[in-house]
């Protein structure tokens, strides 16, 4: 059985996204039908897993998300030098760019969602602290910034160090333990704030 539908999955992946818009709520309705539009997503059970998981915490947040690929971002300040961003946030609309080439949409995803919710706390100045100095002592928060500049340069206003707080929650949080308990031990009501609304986001998500 799992053979066979190792298979079907595979076949899946050559198969343009469909989804029933019956089985939404009509919060939800609308991130299916961007994802039905996009026309670049296909319908495996885990392309199905992520977009149910985008709509759900869409329709909870009030957060718009858009559905993109290395393709659509060509010519866009979000690509240089065939260097894709995975993810960006437009304040503008208050929508959420998803790039489903990358590796890290699900990284890029929470992380926006989380430093967006921190946004105007007083959890917020003291996370961005926390993980710049820890990726500077890593020497990655120069060439972090400087990329996210790069692709900002010509927006009026950008928040670039807000980008880069948000694309190193994402990254931090999912690949290295090290900064789970540096944060832990050093700003823990930070970590509890981060931990809380990952299980809440967990709930949204499973029901």
């Amino acid at each position: 059985t799992r053979l066979a539908e190792s298979y079907n999955e595979l076949a899946r992946r050559h198969t343009a996204y469909q989804a029933d818009l019956s089985r939404y709520d009509e919060k939800q309705q609308k991130v299916i039908q961007k994802a039905i539009d996009s026309g670049i997503l296909n319908n495996t059970n885990r392309t199905h897993e992520f977009v149910d998981m985008i709509a759900k915490i869409s329709a909870d947040k009030g957060v718009s998300f858009d559905f993109l690929n290395n393709e659509k971002l060509k010519g866009t300040r979000f690509a240089k030098d065939d260097a894709f961003v995975n993810g960006y946030y437009d304040s503008s609309t208050k929508t959420i760019g998803v790039n489903i080439d990358s590796a890290k949409a699900m990284n890029t995803t929470v992380g926006h969602e989380i430093t967006h919710v921190l946004e105007g706390t007083e959890f917020y100045d003291s996370m961005k602290q926390t993980i710049f100095d820890y990726a500077k002592a890593k020497g990655e928060y120069q060439s972090r910034y400087d990329s996210i500049a790069e692709m900002y340069k010509d927006v009026k206003d950008a928040d670039i160090e807000g980008e880069l707080t948000a694309d190193l929650v994402g990254d931090y949080l999912f690949s290295d333990s090290d900064f789970i308990n540096t944060l832990s031990t050093q700003n823990r009501n930070v970590f509890q704030k981060i931990y809380d609304e990952i299980k809440y986001l967990c709930k949204v998500v499973t029901a």
